[in-house]
C-alpha cells in the first residue's frame, strides 16, 4: 500500500503539535517564575532557536506573496498580538484553576473558529454544527460551575476558567490569521515573527511585576527551555506548517486531544481529580466536538 506523503506528513504534524501544545500548561505549572515571565522567556528562547537553526524549513519552498508586504506585516503583528493574549490567558489560567479545566475549556476554540469564519469569511454552519456548538457550551457551563455552589465571580477557580475561555477565543483569532499568512510566507518566518513579537509585548509587563523575571536554578531554566522547544517550536510550529495543507476546521478539531494530555499529566504529577459532575461536563464537551467533526466531514 502506497501512502501519499504530502497528505500523511501534515496529519503527523497535527498529532505532534497537539501533544506539544497540550503539555504547555504542565510546564507553566512547575515553572519557578510567574506566568508572564514564563511566557516571555518561552518566546525569546523559541524565537532565538528558530532564527538560529532555521526551524520550520520542512521544505525549500519560497512563497511569493500575493498580498502587499504591508498587509502581510499587518497580519504578522496582529497574529502576534492575538497569540500573546491567548497564551497569557492560558498561562495565568492554570494559576487559578486545574490543568484539566484549563485544557477542556480551551478546547472550545474550534467553535470560535467556526463562528469567526462565518462572520469574516461567510463560511456557514449547518444545523448539526450549530447543535454541537450548543452542546459544548452546555458542557462548559457544567464544568465551570459544578465546583461552585453559587455563581461567584470572585472565586479564583472561576477566574481561571474564564481566562481559559478567553484563551480559546484568541487562539481561534490567531488560528485564522495564521491560515491567511501560511499561503504567503514560510513556517519559519511566521514562527520567528510570532515568537519575538510576543516576547517584546510581554517584556514591559514582566518588568513592572513584583516577581522575579528569571529562574533561580538550573532546573528552572530547563523547564523554560523544554516549554519553548516542545510547546512553541513543535506545538505551534508544526501546527503552522500543517495549516497550509489541511482544512482549518480539521486542524482546529485536532485540539480535541489537548485535554487528554493535560488530564494525564495533571493526574500523574499533581494528583488532580475531577468531580463526577465535572467528568460529565467533560464528556458533553468532547461529545459535542466529536459530533461537530462528523457533521463537518459529511458536508
Amino acid at each position: 500500500m502506497k501512502y501519499n506523503r504530502k497528505k500523511i506528513l501534515p496529519v503527523i504534524a497535527l498529532v505532534i503539535s497537539t501533544i506539544g501544545v497540550g503539555s504547555a500548561i504542565f510546564f507553566v505549572k512547575i515553572s519557578e517564575v510567574n506566568a508572564t515571565s514564563t511566557l516571555m522567556l518561552r518566546m525569546f528562547i523559541a524565537g532565538g532557536i528558530a532564527y538560529t537553526l532555521g526551524f520550520g524549513k520542512i521544505s525549500n519552498e519560497l512563497i511569493e506573496p500575493k498580498r502587499s508586504t504591508k498587509k502581510i506585516l499587518t497580519l504578522l503583528i496582529l497574529s502576534g498580538i492575538a497569540s500573546t493574549i491567548d497564551l497569557l490567558s492560558n498561562h495565568w489560567a492554570v494559576s487559578f484553576t486545574s490543568m484539566a479545566n484549563t485544557a477542556v475549556l480551551m478546547n472550545l476554540s474550534p467553535f470560535f473558529v467556526a463562528f469567526l469564519s462565518y462572520i469574516f469569511f461567510k463560511e456557514r454552519l449547518n444545523t448539526y454544527q450549530t447543535l454541537s456548538l450548543i452542546i459544548c457550551i452546555t458542557g462548559a457551563s457544567i464544568l465551570v460551575f459544578s465546583k461552585n455552589e453559587e455563581i461567584n465571580f470572585s472565586n479564583s477557580s472561576l477566574i481561571g476558567d474564564l481566562l481559559a475561555l478567553n484563551s480559546a477565543l484568541f487562539y481561534a483569532i490567531y488560528f485564522l490569521l495564521i491560515r491567511e499568512l501560511r499561503g504567503h510566507i514560510s513556517t519559519r518566518k511566521i514562527i520567528v515573527w510570532h515568537s519575538f513579537t510576543c516576547g517584546l509585548l510581554l517584556f514591559p509587563i514582566s518588568l513592572v511585576s513584583n516577581s522575579p523575571i528569571f529562574p533561580s536554578t538550573f532546573n528552572g531554566w530547563i523547564t523554560i527551555a523544554l516549554l519553548a522547544f516542545i510547546s512553541q517550536l513543535l506545538g505551534h510550529g508544526l501546527m503552522t506548517y500543517a495549516l497550509k495543507y489541511v482544512d482549518v476546521v480539521l486542524a482546529s478539531i485536532s485540539t480535541l486531544a489537548k485535554p487528554i494530555v493535560a488530564i494525564i499529566l495533571g493526574y500523574l504529577v499533581f494528583d488532580e481529580k475531577l468531580l463526577p459532575l465535572q467528568w460529565f461536563g467533560v464528556f458533553i464537551i468532547l461529545s459535542g466536538i466529536g459530533w461537530y467533526r462528523r457533521s463537518s466531514s459529511s458536508k
